[in-house]
């Protein structure tokens, strides 16, 4: 479990402002990494693992082979930034 974090804001500031910033950053990245997905899909007619699965059996596809590594940079992001909006808002309930 982190450490609680003092923020020195200005006084004009407020705790909400700072926490509505922080929750619109992570939905700003994670509508971008979702977008990256989509398109993967929408290219590939398949889910990241289903794509996963069918490359392992092609020789070498060097071209399939850099859209996997793209496609897993973006949708490991894409879980990751869910599971912060996720901890964010369990964190302010």
């Amino acid at each position: 479990m982190p450490l609680p974090t003092t923020l020195k804001a200005p006084s004009w500031v407020a705790a909400d402002d700072l926490f509505g910033l922080l929750r619109q950053d992570l939905q700003l990245k994670l509508a971008y990494y979702d977008s990256q997905c989509r398109g993967f899909e929408r290219k590939h007619n398949q889910r990241f693992a289903e794509y996963e699965t069918a490359l392992k059996s092609k020789s070498e596809d060097f071209a399939a082979w850099e859209d996997f590594m793209d496609w897993e940079t973006a949708e490991a992001a894409r879980q990751e930034l869910t599971q912060r909006l996720h901890e964010l808002a369990a964190w302010k309930a």
